[in-house]
């Protein structure tokens, strides 16, 4: 009678497929951290200097003070801050995430020298990306360390 214990990995096709189910599945909650904690820096007034928005006519600039008391970027009467931090609709795939906010129409209606607001409230800068990969790598890293935890056969 032989004896033995033997201990295996899986093997690489499973772990090809671990990850593209765990890349599908981390993706949604790092759109999610975009939407709920990196959007709203958009909306403060140091924003104008960190995402590097297109300067506003004094006119415009005058015009909210008066009207609103406030010089917060890419808010006039506070409409577009509303609908686009209130909702997030997320699909992923294991390549890719798209999250799909509300937003008015104004967001895609730029003249020749109006700002483009629709690149200005989802530029990302070089740290937010730094974050969010570091995010990503850990969260797959931890699902794909527990899916290959050795086993071990034992036979009579």
């Amino acid at each position: 009678m032989i004896k033995g214990k033997m201990t295996s990995l899986r093997s690489p096709e499973t772990t090809l497929k671990e990850f593209r189910a765990a890349a599908k599945e981390e993706l949604r909650p790092l759109i999610q951290h975009w939407h709920t904690e990196m959007l709203a820096e958009h909306f403060k007034p140091s924003a104008v200097a960190k995402y590097g928005y297109q300067k506003r006519t004094v006119k415009h600039q005058k015009r909210k003070a008066r009207m609103f008391h406030h010089q917060n970027p890419l808010e006039f009467t506070g409409e577009l801050k509303r609908s686009v931090t209130q909702r997030i609709r997320i699909t992923s795939t294991s390549k890719s995430a798209t999250g799909r906010m509300r937003a008015p129409r104004y967001l895609y209606m730029y003249g020749k020298t109006g700002p483009h607001m629709h690149d200005e409230i989802t530029a990302i800068t070089q740290d937010e990306i730094d974050e969010l990969s570091t995010i990503l790598h850990d969260a797959i890293t931890k699902r794909l360390n527990t899916a290959r935890e050795p086993r071990e056969l034992v036979f009579r």
